[in-house]
Order: C-alpha cells, then sequence, then structure tokens
C-alpha cells in the first residue's frame, strides 16, 4: 500500500494545475484508511527521504515549499 500512497501523492502533484501537495486527510479518505495507518505509512516515506510534509501550523501557507525542510524528529 505504500507504493500506491506514494504513487498517488506524486501523480496529483504532476497532476494539479498549482503543483500543491495533497491533504493526508485526503489520502485516509481515498484510501479508506484510519489516521493512524496513513501516518505511518506518511512517517515511513518520510524517513525514506521519499516525500516531505508541510504543516500548517509551521507555516502561514503550506502550499507553498519553503526552505529549508523542518528537522526530521
Amino acid at each position: 500500500m505504500k507504493d500506491d500512497v506514494l504513487n498517488r501523492i506524486l501523480d496529483f502533484f504532476a497532476t494539479s494545475s498549482d503543483f500543491n501537495g495533497i491533504m493526508v486527510s485526503d489520502l485516509s479518505a481515498e484510501f479508506g484508511v484510519c489516521w493512524s495507518e496513513i501516518r505511518e505509512l506518511i512517517g515511513q516515506l518520510v524517513q525514506e527521504d521519499t516525500i516531505r510534509v508541510a504543516f500548517a501550523s509551521h507555516s502561514i501557507n503550506p502550499h507553498i515549499k519553503r526552505l529549508p525542510d523542518l528537522p526530521m524528529g
């Protein structure tokens, strides 16, 4: 399922007209999995350095990729 989630993230980004990322809540609903399961999958992808995440609590506009990334912790 992790590969399916990654492919959906990449597809969403590449096909969106504004190159925004997909919300984790949308992934959870789309794949029909609970928050804890999608969080685990997203965490694995972040740890593998495959994706990055943005949080509204850390950015005025999480749709804009800012540098540097938040530290992993």
